[in-house]
């Protein structure tokens, strides 16, 4: 007789109207994250990855809508393996391992091998699991991870490789798997006890090892990341290598295309597959052996279809890099874009007057207005093509517009008709401060022969008229403000020791300056205060702060892992928000003596930002990227009324009787009343067999039967079976057997 056990797995289910959303997309619609990796699980339910984590996209019905939800940066993979249980790994110190059982709405932490959590940088690559319970991870160490339990525990499995990265696994049962990376293939035939090596397969940081992948025990394909693929047909015992496109070989510095990259590949069964390359997309009947491009428009990272005519894929466009996802319904000879976007120009410049009007500026000219709180953009004349930095109204009808080239383009009527002014140099031109529609001082910088050099411009005409107030010797200067007529500060730096940051201050409306701050290797990006006392510079290093009108002032951390903000805003003494790298938002409620990271669900670098109020937000970036939040950023959890509290306790007893034959029973006992209670039933592949309940029940002791039959009642074959009870945020389960 087996001994029998049960399996906690504590995992974090709320429902999905319990969530306020923080930052959300404004353009690109849905989103304007890079996106790469696909994952379909069946025709209705697959996931999208961005680049580099940040957000993940998640179908429930085949594509025709997708929800966003926020991810950890520098997410490497997922991997699903129904449409509820799923898991992902990323790089940090440590790195992390992250479980959802609904869906990938939500995610817990789990674990990681003991040998990775010494603080130390790692990368997470290689992501598979057989089912529910049984995984694998690899990583750049030459580790190899097995857990026999969802990733609760874990165990390192024994390679002789010298420390090289492992970067994707693929098991075709329990007993049979395969790895690759900058090593020779690996292969096991006992669930990865003992690895083999096979030289025949070599990978390496030139060849750039993509992908492996199986569609039964037998055919299988190993993806390089060039131009070459290996393929077998009998279960790894001799692998051949296959050119993808002989052209690329010899025409790899095509300008439209550039480098010839595999990123992607998919096969639906084993003659039918499908290439994402930066070269466009592939498809071959052959199993591999020859690959016709079918598109070129393209440039892709990720591919999935559903059969030999329905599919998605990610990429953009290899000129602009434009984010897109694309969907196709003949076979990927053309392809629909599944993404609408005003503009798709790096925007670095946004302004609002109230919570409906507003402005934002980018390259190209770009200039676009929205009227709503930014539901709909609009696009505005502009006189000028060069790169505008930055935008500042006055109020709804008096604005200027700086840019490079030492363009200043003004106007007096809320947009409809810009002026450029004379601003008599040719300086990159990047922040404005005005004190009335009349007075005003503008700043920029100039690389002359590699010697840094700033300006600073005043106007006491609404800028008919500019004045140079420059101080002798000065650097590249990003930022200017004023709090009256004569006090006010502007900020240098280029991170170098010829121009590091330095913050100078004025109480003569500019006509002397005097340095108040230096740091060796920093740079000073924008400075904001909210009243004649509380100041604040958003630098490459940190944060500065003061709160005695500039007398004195102390570096502040900023919450994020890389510190380099290059924008900074508050409403209030108390309120504030900083952006940057890596689609970086950090905010602080008490003055910016301490500071906590916002989900902003992208990777992108944020450029600028403008709020209104504590709660009504802006953000803008890469690729016409625009973010709204009217929550202050915050995702907050709010009480349902359908949703009551946790159960204090419940308890899990074993099925009567066991093992069965027609039926048997599963019993458990309720502490708190009115708690949602799901009950289902797997396989030993983690595929879902049947859900039993899914109801709300009162307290105390509970039964429900099951006959062996499967969610549309037909009788299943004799086997080992599992049943998982679901109690709002708590799981339990065990096995069971059925004897026909």
């Amino acid at each position: 007789m087996k001994i029998f056990y049960l399996l906690l797995i504590a995992l974090i289910i709320l429902p999905e109207s319990a969530f306020n959303q923080g930052w959300n997309w404004q353009n690109p619609l849905p989103q304007g994250n890079r996106l790469s990796q696909i994952q379909f699980v069946d025709s209705l339910h697959g996931w999208i990855l961005s680049e580099y984590g940040g957000s993940l996209l998640r179908t429930i019905n085949g594509g025709s809508s997708w929800e966003i939800s926020a991810m950890p940066l520098w997410t490497n993979r997922i991997h699903f393996v129904d449409r509820l249980n799923g898991w992902c790994v990323g790089s940090g110190a440590p790195p992390f391992i992250m479980r959802t059982s609904d869906g990938g709405k939500t995610w817990e932490d789990l674990p990681i091998p003991e040998e990775r959590n010494t603080g130390d940088y790692y990368n997470f690559y290689g992501l598979h699991f057989l089912d529910v319970f049984n995984g694998y991870i690899t990583d750049s160490a030459r580790g190899i991870f097995y857990t026999p339990d969802g990733g609760l525990t874990w165990v390192k499995q024994r390679t002789i490789l010298p420390p090289r990265e492992i970067r994707s696994i693929w098991f075709v049962d329990s007993l049979r798997g395969w790895a690759i990376g900058e090593t020779p293939l690996l292969y096991t035939n006992n669930g990865g006890n003992v690895w083999l090596t096979d030289s025949t397969v070599i990978g390496g940081i030139d060849a750039r090892p993509r992908k492996i992948l199986f569609t039964d025990s037998l055919h299988g394909w190993i993806l390089m990341g060039t131009v070459n693929m290996y393929r077998t047909a009998d279960g790894g015992g001799k692998w051949t290598r296959h050119i993808i496109d002989s052209v690329a070989v010899v025409n790899d510095s095509d300008p439209k295309l550039g480098e010839f990259i595999s990123k992607d590949l998919l096969f639906l069964d084993p003659q039918q597959g499908w290439l994402a390359t930066s070269w466009g997309l592939y498809s071959s009947s052959d199993s591999g052996k020859t690959w016709k491009r079918f598109n070129r428009e393209y440039s892709f990272a990720g591919v999935h279809f559903f059969n030999s005519m329905d599919g998605w894929a990610t990429g953009g466009t290899p000129i602009t890099l434009r984010n897109d996802y694309f969907k196709t319904s003949d076979g990927g000879v053309t392809w629909e874009s599944q993404t609408s976007r005003i503009t798709g120009q790096t925007l670095w410049g946004v302004d609002f007057v109230d919570e409906m009007t507003g402005w934002a500026v980018g390259s190209g000219g770009t200039i676009i207005h929205t009227k709503d709180g930014g539901k709909t953009w609009v696009h505005q004349t502009s006189p000028s093509r060069t790169r505008l930095r930055s935008v500042n109204f006055w109020d709804k009808k008096i604005g200027w517009i700086l840019g490079f080239g030492g363009v200043i383009l003004h106007t007096r009527n809320g947009g409809e008709i810009w002026w450029q002014q004379n601003s008599g140099t040719d300086y990159e031109l990047e922040q404005a401060s005005f004190v009335s529609p009349q007075e005003g001082w503008v700043v920029g910088w100039s690389d002359n022969y590699g010697v840094p050099l700033g300006i600073v411009l005043h106007t006491i005409d609404g800028g008919n008229t500019w004045h140079n107030q420059t101080p002798q010797g000065i650097g590249r200067l990003h930022a200017v403000y004023f709090i009256d007529s004569l006090r006010g500060w502007i900020a240098t730096g280029g991170g170098t020791i010829e121009d590091f940051g330095n913050l100078y201050r004025t109480l003569e409306g500019g006509k002397t300056w005097k340095p108040q701050i230096t740091q060796v290797n920093d740079s000073f990006y924008r400075i904001w205060f909210v009243d004649a006392l509380h100041g604040w510079v958003a630098g490459q290093n940190g944060i500065l702060r003061t709160i005695n009108g500039g007398n004195s002032w102390e570096m502040k951390s900023p919450a994020i892992s890389a510190s380099y903000l290059v924008n900074i805003r508050f409403v209030d003494p108390l309120h504030g928000w900083a952006v940057g790298v890596a689609g970086a938002i950090s905010y602080t409620s008490d003055g910016g003596e301490t500071w906590t990271r916002q989900q902003s669900k992208t990777s992108i670098t944020l450029e600028d930002l403008d709020f209104v109020n504590k709660d009504s937000g802006w953000a803008v970036g890469g690729f016409g990227t625009v973010l709204h939040t009217e929550s202050g950023g915050m995702t907050t959890v709010k009480q349902s009324p359908s949703f009551l509290p946790l159960p204090s306790s419940f308890e899990l007893y074993q099925n009567y009787p066991n093992p069965f034959n027609s039926q048997t029973i599963l019993s458990f006992r309720l502490d708190y009343s009115g708690a949602k209670v799901t009950v289902d039933i797997y396989n030993l592949h983690g595929q879902l067999v049947t859900t039993l309940l899914d109801d709300q029940l009162a307290v105390g002791h509970h039964h429900v039967m099951w006959d062996g039959t499967d969610q549309d009642g037909k009788r299943i074959g004799s086997g080992v079976y599992l049943y998982q009870i679901r109690i709002n945020r708590q799981t339990k389960g065990g096995k069971m057997i059925l004897l026909r």
